[in-house]
């Protein structure tokens, strides 16, 4: 097979199933599908600025909480729009995933709402993962019973990159295929650690479907 192979981990795209250190799998939903290179030409350097807001996740909620309940856990904080600026994440059959997104007003929020990681709401240890309106944009999309069985939005989820993966690093690895302006995110937890994913927006479904078999190496040693 042609095409560029950067040095680092091994890193290709497999169906969804159990997951293996180094392997990055990428998804226009949250099922898997296999990568294959393209040309060697870097077509563009992103980032998010300008996108990201002020955002966090929260993991851990209980399953009958509502958003005035999200609202007291985070009474310390200015969130935006009041409830409004609680997003729930729902399952496929619309049952609570007791996650949530909440939007706030300012990054100087965002550090007050970190703190509350760890904090309990009921019996329930809750955390607090800092995010952005991109990974939130995707999520509340792609999920909940009615989410699309297939999205035409260019949207590819990248899962088990290495840890200390750059955008330069995923530009590289998908080089030749055009990602819009400010098209890329790398989620971030509490501690402004990567999570290992990544969200990246091609400029069109086409693009993002050759993106998805792609193959080669990303990352560093």
């Amino acid at each position: 097979m042609s095409g560029r192979r950067l040095p680092s981990r091994y890193s290709r795209l497999r169906e969804e199933g159990g997951k293996l250190p180094g392997i990055v799998r990428a998804t226009p939903k949250l099922h898997g599908a296999k990568l294959a290179t393209k040309s060697p030409t870097i077509t563009m350097m992103l980032s998010t600025e300008g996108r990201e807001g002020f955002v966090v996740k929260v993991r851990g909620l209980p399953w009958s909480c509502s958003a005035d309940e999200v609202m007291r856990f985070f009474s310390d904080c200015k969130i935006q729009n009041g409830t409004s600026g609680i997003r729930f994440i729902y399952t496929r059959e619309g049952r609570p995933s007791g996650e949530a997104f909440v939007e706030l007003e300012s990054e100087e929020e965002v550090k007050l709402a970190l703190k509350k990681d760890r904090e309990t709401m009921g019996h329930r240890y809750v955390e607090v993962f800092k995010s952005n309106s991109v990974e939130m944009d995707w999520v509340l999309k792609h999920t909940g019973p009615n989410s699309p069985d297939t999205a035409n939005d260019g949207f590819v989820r990248l899962r088990g990159l290495p840890f200390g993966c750059s955008k330069e690093e995923i530009v590289q690895f998908f080089s030749g295929l055009e990602i819009v302006p400010n098209g890329m995110t790398l989620p971030v937890d509490f501690q402004g650690r990567s999570t290992g994913e990544a969200f990246v927006q091609f400029a069109s479904q086409e693009i993002a479907e050759k993106a998805l078999r792609t193959q080669g190496r990303i990352g560093t040693v």
